[in-house]
């Protein structure tokens, strides 16, 4: 998994990771990040595809954070926060 934030005024964090991610839920340092970032109302970048993106996105809408943009290649497949 891969969380890199820019630093830039209004501040976005791009979560990566890998498809065949399986375990059913996000490890603690990567939740704890997640966390501190919307503390900020940083807007949080994802994409939708099965293992690590589906995590972000489900840990995201179980928070009721919407400041979230997800990316995808030509039509979405997956968006659990609408």
């Amino acid at each position: 998994m891969i969380v890199k934030e820019s630093h830039a005024s209004g501040g976005k964090l791009l979560l990566m990771g890998s498809s065949a991610f399986k375990a059913d839920e996000l490890p603690a340092p990567v939740k704890e990040r997640m966390d501190e970032a919307m503390a900020r109302e940083t807007t949080m970048i994802v994409a939708e595809a099965h293992g690590a993106c589906r995590r972000y996105q489900d840990y995201l809408k179980s928070k009721g954070y919407s400041n979230v943009i997800v990316g995808h290649a030509r039509s979405i497949w997956y968006n659990a926060g609408d």
